[in-house]
């Protein structure tokens, strides 16, 4: 799996979540300066993006509906690598949005493939979310001591910057040539 930087993370609320926690900048849109990503790195986004949810359930065992934002945002990229890169083994190299209707939104776009398509599609985008549900959980039951740490250091600073983080968990970003060998 790719490795992503360390950002920033705050303790404050995330929007009118009440203590949910967030890392900045938040994941967006898969797109962004960059003209190609590697799956390994959209997986490793949709992974990092569930982090919170899998947090929740593993220390509280409950989720709430904190993740909302990161859940339709893991969906949307999931469905980008289905739908438009061809990440999907089961339906292959193949794009299945209509070129004239980029940039409209889903009840007004031409679905160019049949009833079963669309199921596979769906199908796809989730098991690739959910695969890399299951690694969060994998990584974050795997360190449970990090987490607790990197939680009682956001109860006493509130914020911290990425060298904290990394002072805190012992975790460090890999060298910039190979992140962005791993992101093409």
């Amino acid at each position: 799996m790719a490795t992503l930087p360390t950002n920033p993370a705050t303790g404050a609320p995330s929007g009118n979540k009440p203590g949910a926690w967030r890392s900045e900048p938040r994941i967006t849109s898969p797109v962004d300066d960059r003209t190609s990503y590697a799956e390994d790195y959209l997986r490793a986004r949709i992974t990092c993006a569930l982090g919170g949810r899998a947090a929740e359930k593993l220390v509280y065992g409950v989720g709430t509906t904190g993740a909302e934002n990161d859940l339709q945002q893991v969906t949307e990229i999931a469905r980008h690598m289905v739908l438009r890169w061809g990440m999907s083994d089961v339906l292959g190299p193949i794009s299945f949005v209509a070129p004239q209707d980029e940039g409209l939104p889903p009840a007004f776009q031409h679905q160019p493939y049949s009833e079963a398509t669309s199921e596979l599609i769906d199908a796809e985008v989730r098991r690739i979310v959910e695969e890399s549900h299951r690694e969060a959980d994998r990584v974050l039951a795997a360190h449970r001591g990090t987490l607790d740490a990197l939680a009682r250091a956001l109860l006493k600073a509130e914020s911290l910057n990425a060298q904290e983080i990394r002072d805190v968990t012992g975790l460090y970003d890999i060298p910039a040539h190979l992140q962005e060998h791993s992101a093409r």
